[in-house]
C-alpha cells in the first residue's frame, strides 16, 4: 500500500506513503506550487478506485492464504485440535498434583495442630489432678466422727457441720476424678460443602484477541520468508491482576509454517508478576514427534509514541522441541510495563502491543 501511486490535484503523481503520513495541509510533493491534504486526495474518484482496487487485491491475497491454511487443517483436523487440548490436559494434570500437594500439607499441618492442642490439655489436666491429689492426701473418713458425749444440740450442730464438710470433700473428689474421665474437647466436624471448582479452577472461554489489517494491527508477509505481526493486549489491567493469564494471536502462515505470538502472566516465587512474551512455530507438514527450528527474529515491546524506543529482544537460536512446537520466550517484569516513563503502556486504551519481525527462519 505504501508504494501505491496516487494522482495529485495538479495531475502529477506521488506514492501513497508520501501523502498519508502527513497531517493537515502540506506542499504538493510533486510540483511544490500549491497546498494539498490527504483528505482531498482521497476524495478524488480516480484515487478512490485505485485504493479500493488495491484493498480488494490484498483481500483476495489474504483469502487465498486462508484457504491454503484451511486445506492444511482439513487434512488432519484431529491433529491440530489435539495440539491445543493436550496442552490444556497437561495444565489440568499439573493443577491436580499441585492441589494434592498443597491440600495434603495443609491437612497434615492442621492435624498436627489439633494433636498439639490435645497434648497440651492432657498435660494440664494431669498437673491439675496431681495437685488435687496432694490436697486430699490427709483425707480420712474417721476424721468425720461425732462425739457422743456432747449435748444433743451440740451433736446436731456438729453433725450438720460434718455433713457439709463431707459434701465439699465428695464434690472435690468427684471433680478430681472428672479431670481424668471427662474430656472438654470434642471434634466438631465441619459441614461446609467444599466448592472444589473454586479451589481447582474452572474452564472458561479464553479471551480472544482479534487481528484485522483495518484497525491498526499490521500483518505483512514479504517474499514468503519475512513476516511482521503483532499481538494487541487490551484490558491489560485485568492481565496484570491475573484475571487473564494466557493470550495468543492467530496463526500466520509463512511457507509451510504457522507462526504466532503468545503472552502469559507468570507469578514468580517472590510474588513478582512477569510477562512471558513467546514466539511459537508449528509445522503444517511435519508429523514427527519433534520439531527443529533455526529462528531469526526480533521480539518487540512497542513504545506508544516513539518506534525507536521499542524494547527489542534479538533471537538467533537453533531450537528443538517435542510436540511440533518451537518456541522462544522472553520475560518482562510488569514493573517495566507499568512505568509511565518507559512509554509501553497505553493508559487511555488500557493496552500494550507486542510485535514480532521474523525473517529467514527454517523449520525442519
Amino acid at each position: 500500500m505504501d508504494d501505491l501511486v496516487i494522482t495529485l490535484p495538479c495531475g502529477f503523481t506521488s506514492k501513497y506513503k508520501e501523502i498519508f503520513d502527513k497531517e493537515g495541509k502540506f506542499p504538493c510533493p510533486a510540483c511544490m506550487s500549491h497546498m494539498i491534504s490527504a483528505q482531498c486526495c482521497v476524495n478524488m474518484t480516480k484515487n478512490k478506485l485505485v485504493i479500493n482496487q488495491t484493498r480488494l487485491d490484498l483481500k483476495r491475497q489474504d483469502m487465498s492464504e486462508r484457504v491454503k491454511t484451511l486445506e492444511d487443517y482439513k487434512t488432519d483436523p484431529s491433529f491440530y485440535i489435539d495440539e491445543y487440548y493436550s496442552e490444556l490436559r497437561n495444565q489440568i494434570d499439573l493443577r491436580r498434583e499441585e492441589i494434592k500437594l498443597t491440600m495434603n500439607k495443609k491437612i497434615d499441618d492442621y492435624y498436627e495442630n489439633l494433636l498439639e492442642t490435645i497434648n497440651k490439655q492432657r498435660e494440664s489436666k494431669l498437673n491439675e489432678f496431681r495437685e488435687n491429689i496432694g490436697k486430699m492426701s490427709a483425707y480420712k473418713v474417721d476424721d468425720f466422727k461425732i462425739l457422743n458425749n456432747l449435748h444433743v444440740n451440740s451433736q446436731l450442730d456438729s453433725i450438720n457441720e460434718t455433713i457439709k464438710n463431707l459434701d465439699e470433700k465428695i464434690n472435690f473428689i468427684d471433680k478430681t476424678i472428672a479431670i481424668l474421665t471427662e474430656n472438654s474437647l470434642v471434634l466438631n466436624k465441619s459441614k461446609v460443602n467444599w466448592d472444589i471448582g473454586k479451589i481447582f479452577g474452572e474452564l472458561e472461554t479464553r479471551k480472544e484477541v482479534n487481528y484485522f489489517q483495518n484497525n491498526g494491527i499490521l500483518v505483512e508477509i514479504k517474499n514468503q520468508t519475512e513476516a511482521t505481526f503483532q499481538l494487541l493486549i487490551d484490558d491489560f489491567s485485568q492481565f496484570k491482576q491475573g484475571k487473564i493469564i494466557d493470550i495468543h494471536s492467530k496463526q500466520f502462515r509463512v511457507q509451510n509454517f504457522l507462526w504466532f505470538i503468545r503472552a502469559r502472566s507468570i507469578q514468580q516465587n517472590n510474588g513478582q508478576m512477569d510477562l512471558e512474551f513467546c514466539l511459537q512455530c508449528l509445522s503444517v507438514n511435519d508429523k514427527s514427534d519433534e520439531l527443529s527450528a533455526n529462528v531469526n527474529a526480533e521480539l518487540r515491546l512497542l513504545h506508544t509514541s516513539d518506534y525507536d524506543k521499542n524494547l527489542v529482544f534479538q533471537i538467533g537460536n537453533f531450537l528443538k522441541y517435542k510436540n511440533k512446537f518451537a518456541s522462544y520466550s522472553q520475560l518482562i517484569t510488569l514493573d517495566e510495563l507499568d512505568d509511565p516513563a518507559k512509554g509501553f503502556y497505553n493508559i487511555l486504551n488500557d493496552s500494550i502491543t507486542l510485535e514480532v519481525w521474523s525473517h529467514g527462519n527454517k523449520v525442519f
